[in-house]
């Protein structure tokens, strides 16, 4: 239940919850029911933990990520019958579901009862492994939910199971609790208005267990404290009787105010979250009995017994200076079974709420050496009831103080600015950036499948596309058109593989950059058989060394493409720069092969002139003749 206090009496009692434990060979799972809405399926369900119907059942029934179902002691998942068999015989084995008022299957850890297929339940239930499974409404009753021990329903969830999704290894309820034994935690909380008028929440937490409706034991009682941050608040619940040194340590230096406004400085994701470092460097901070006792009590020794590892994701531990001793600064856990921190950083307590706080703090954007860009503050702490003494002469403020303004710099993006990459750019530069972003985003989406080499692949820079040709236009005629530019590699249109047809555009690979980049503004909307054509940069990385989805590319040829590209355009460079000169003075050196192709070309020319003379001279002597 939640007991809530003001200014120190006692206001409301709210949330009596019925709870059951259910101790599997993973683990323990805690049952919370909803007796008030399904009283015949509660009353049957705790019945039949009363008497260790449960004990030893096979879990023979795992979906992934659907469900998990249980109660059956025969563990085949058609056995188990209703408490009221017990007591009315086999007429009673099943008894009618209750559909009012209607509890759907909308979280994972969802407990409900299995239809029989007739609307009637027995004994066996299911735990709901996934969300928003609607196809369950109304046909199996709700009547509980998981509490505690969603860890061990993921384990369960994750087991190898066979083709009829039995687990090749045996997960048993080994006991429940008994009918009317439950257990469930007692929150306290005090509202106190501060000067400021914020309103703070004081929390103690203890676990009442009740049998038979009597209070038979309270136990785990935990001191938590409130850290507020400027991401939300976190609760941790304190190790008090194991670590009574350190946890005094703990709640004197937030008693003081130590922790107001320190940074969180060092955030390593799915490993530690640290902070309690004042100067916000992680080389500062001082335990409470240096304010005591002076500098020589800086630190204090750690304390190493009982242990108690980093097993769970959230857990508190006291950091370690490098000598076993310990200061302020602390860190907490965001990935699970860190061992190798047992044994060098001393585990006083757990965060209990505030989950999702720890993983935004986790997800933050932090430098090279893990420091948060965004300012990630302490603002405050806040504790209920303190079990220990305060030491003579500790510094206790009225209230808390004020930060400084040497606080707040930290030379970084403060806690409370508003970070808007948008501010003092205009629209057009606004766009741009998401067409960016978008390009990039596709290119990725193409690598990933296996469509592009390289996400930041470049087109090369010395091809045209031209497109809307004429079907008519050919590769020759093309290339003579755009030979007038410069020289010219290569010139394809693009045509149907089975057909041969043109399909109207082309490629047009230039020797050199500065060719291509005149062709492009003087041949676009050009007249070219009747057609007029539009020329732009090719966006094409097919000239490239790829040979497509699951070919033998590699990052290597990609380098080498961009080499011979570089070598190229130096080469372009070098001629740009080469002294000109005078055209009445330039030496023409004709080749071999050249004068041999211009005295053929004279001889053709003699014999085309020869054969005209020729035909003159028969054409005069017929005339002569008539």
């Amino acid at each position: 239940m939640r007991l809530e206090l003001t200014n120190g009496i006692l206001a409301r009692i709210s949330d009596v919850i019925m709870a059951v434990l259910l101790e599997t060979t993973l683990g323990d799972i805690v049952i919370d029911l909803f007796t008030e809405e399904r009283p015949k399926t509660c009353l049957n369900f705790l019945k039949l933990c009363k008497i260790k119907y449960y004990n030893y059942c096979l879990i023979h029934n795992v979906q992934r990520d659907f469900i998990v179902q249980t109660g059956d002691p025969t563990g085949t998942g058609r056995g188990g019958e209703s408490i009221y068999s017990k007591l009315y015989g086999d007429q009673a084995r099943f008894f009618d579901a209750e559909k009012t008022p209607r509890i759907k299957h909308r979280k994972r850890g969802t407990v409900s009862m299995v239809n029989n297929g007739t609307d009637q339940h027995g004994s066996q239930f299911l735990i709901t492994a996934g969300e928003n499974l609607n196809y369950l409404d109304g046909v199996h009753t709700v009547f509980g939910e998981v509490t505690e021990g969603m860890e061990v329903l993921t384990k369960i969830n994750e087991a190898f199971v066979d083709k009829d999704f039995i687990p090749f290894q045996d997960i048993r309820a080994t006991t429940s609790s008994e009918s009317l034994y439950s257990r469930f935690w007692l929150t306290i909380t005090r509202h106190q208005d501060r000067s400021n008028n914020r309103v703070n929440t004081y929390w103690l937490r203890m676990r009442l267990e009740l049998s038979n409706g009597n209070l038979a034991r309270i136990s785990d009682v935990s001191m938590a404290v409130l850290l507020e941050t400027t991401l939300g608040d976190i609760v941790i619940d304190l190790f008090t009787e194991e670590r009574p040194k350190t946890c005094l340590n703990f709640l004197k230096l937030c008693k003081i105010k130590y922790y107001n406004y320190c940074l969180i400085h060092n955030v390593q994701r799915d490993f530690i979250v640290q902070t309690g470092d004042p100067t916000g460097t992680g080389r500062g901070g001082e335990s409470i009995y240096s304010k005591l006792y002076g500098d020589q009590a800086r630190f204090f020794d750690a304390e190493k017994t009982p242990r108690i590892k980093h097993r769970k994701r959230g857990t508190v531990s006291m950091v370690n200076n490098g000598t076993d001793q310990h200061g302020s600064q602390f860190l907490i856990t965001a990935g699970e079974n860190l061992n190798y921190l047992d044994g060098v950083h001393t585990v006083f307590g757990e965060v209990t709420e505030g989950m999702e706080v720890l993983t935004k703090i986790n997800e933050a954007f932090v430098d090279k050496d893990f420091i948060p860009f965004q300012d990630i503050r302490i603002n405050h702490t806040v504790i209920l009831e303190d079990p220990f003494d305060d030491p003579a002469g500790l510094p206790v403020p009225d209230r808390s103080p004020e930060p400084t303004k040497e606080q707040l710099d930290s030379g970084r993006i403060g806690a409370d600015e508003d970070i808007d990459d948008t501010e003092g750019k205009a629209a057009e530069e606004l766009e741009e950036r998401l067409k960016e972003k978008e390009a990039k985003t596709q290119a990725i989406l193409l690598e990933m499948v296996g469509d592009l080499p390289d996400a930041e692949v470049r087109p090369p820079e010395n091809v045209l596309f031209v497109c809307k040709l004429n079907p008519v236009t050919t590769d020759e005629d093309l290339e003579v058109i755009f030979s007038r530019f410069g020289s010219i590699k290569s010139c394809e249109i693009i045509r149907d593989w089975k057909s041969g047809d043109s399909l109207c555009y082309a490629f047009i690979e230039f020797e050199k950059q500065e060719d291509c980049e005149k062709a492009y503004f003087k041949m676009d909307n050009v007249l070219i058989d009747d057609r007029r054509i539009h020329v732009d940069f090719s966006q094409s990385v097919s000239k490239i060394k790829w040979k497509g989805k699951g070919g033998k590319y590699t990052k290597d040829d990609f380098k080498d493409y961009e080499k011979d590209v570089e070598n190229r355009s130096k080469l372009a460079l070098k001629d740009q720069v080469k002294p000109k000169h005078d055209s009445k003075y330039d030496l023409l050196i004709e080749e071999e092969g050249e004068t041999t192709n211009h005295q053929h070309l004279g001889k053709k020319h003699k014999e085309k002139r020869h054969r005209h003379s020729d035909d003159e001279s028969s054409k005069k002597s017929k005339k002569h003749r008539s």
